[in-house]
């Protein structure tokens, strides 16, 4: 049997250099893979246009607008293309004069409105059956929206629910660099 060949440094140049075309296509390729996981996740297809939101997919596009009962507050109702219910999105916009009740021990104000919606006789007649909360800053800053089932609410209105179990249970998606920034000037609101 002949001995293997040696390598010549015109060999070896070569061999590594096929080994890093190899790194080099593999790094791209993650890249790439990143770089749609990226899209999917922030949902930019969606933003731009390109696919229809799942909103738009089941909920008709125009909401009824209903005349919150106290100001800086908008009530929106989307029922389902189905039929099936609908959807109430709650606008509470700090910036034009929206203010929570205030919370006394434990109470979350967040849950003491989902609560006092799913009590709202207006749950029942309009067939609801999610409930949204969008919160708007003092600036009209976006801080957070919360989405929670009327069941969910109802449950936690009742006491069968927890308040960990709740908040679980709550889609959330919330502006941590504004929220925080929010906080930071009550602090100094209050310091003053």
């Amino acid at each position: 049997m002949p001995p293997p060949p040696e390598l010549t440094p015109a060999r070896e140049r070569s061999f590594l250099g096929t080994i890093f075309r190899w790194l080099f296509w593999a790094f791209l390729l993650f890249l790439l893979v990143l770089a749609i996981l990226a899209a999917l996740v922030f949902r930019l297809p969606q933003k731009f246009g390109l696919l229809q939101s799942s909103l738009e997919k089941h909920l008709e596009v125009v909401p009824e607008r209903l005349n919150g009962s106290e100001p800086g507050a908008d009530l929106f109702v989307f029922p389902y293309l189905d039929g099936k219910g609908s959807v109430l999105v709650a606008s509470l916009d700090a910036s034009k004069g929206y203010r929570f009740p205030s919370a006394s021990g434990e109470v979350n104000p967040l849950e003491q409105a989902f609560v006092a919606f799913s009590k709202s006789e207006l749950i029942d007649q309009r067939g609801i059956t999610q409930l949204t909360l969008v919160y708007f800053s003092e600036k009209g800053e976006r801080l957070m929206t919360m989405t929670s089932s009327v069941t969910r609410a109802r449950d936690l209105a009742q006491g069968t629910l927890s308040h960990q179990d709740f908040m679980k249970s709550l889609d959330a998606d919330v502006n941590f660099p504004g929220l925080v920034n929010q906080e930071i000037e009550n602090l100094q609101n209050l310091l003053q």
